[in-house]
């Protein structure tokens, strides 16, 4: 404490921050966060995914996925898919890019498809990290058309 009788904060750190701006910064309901019981987290996951989980491509994605035996969950409480993307420093060197693609593709993920019992892992190729949210959108929402996991082609009943 100083002769006023305040606290002097640590140097170079900054004041702890309340509930409220937290929540400002972004999601502020928690059902709306993408958790880890929605995530495809450990090799292991991923590599039985990618071997025997079925198989489709697009110009910019490699989209695999594969069933899921059901989990006992408590009356009410829907299943959720569970997602996980593998975007290479080859498709691009600046993990910033390769940031905001995974940020995108889960935002997605999170919107359009979240209820159902699949083990999805989104590859992306070269280019993936120049298209834009709507595109990224379009050209998974399609892929996920084929492989029937959305009623309509492109069209999930979310806009």
């Amino acid at each position: 404490m100083n002769q006023q009788g305040e606290q002097r904060g640590r140097p170079g750190r900054a004041p702890s921050k309340s509930a409220s701006a937290v929540a400002s910064r972004g999601v502020s309901d928690p059902s709306e966060r993408f958790t880890a019981k929605q995530r495809v987290k450990k090799r292991g996951q991923f590599l039985k995914i990618q071997s025997s989980g079925r198989k489709l491509r697009s110009a910019h994605f490699l989209f695999i996925y594969e069933p899921r035996k059901e989990e006992r969950l408590p009356q009410g409480r829907l299943p959720l898919n569970r997602l996980g993307v593998t975007i290479t420093t080859k498709v691009n060197k600046r993990s910033v890019a390769r940031n905001l693609l995974r940020r995108r593709i889960r935002e997605l993920f999170r919107r359009e498809f979240p209820f159902g019992v699949l083990d999805i892992v989104v590859v992306a190729l070269n280019g993936a990290t120049e298209l834009s949210f709507l595109e990224v959108r379009e050209e998974l929402l399609q892929l996920a058309g084929k492989a029937r996991i959305i009623r309509e082609k492109g069209r999930s009943g979310v806009e």
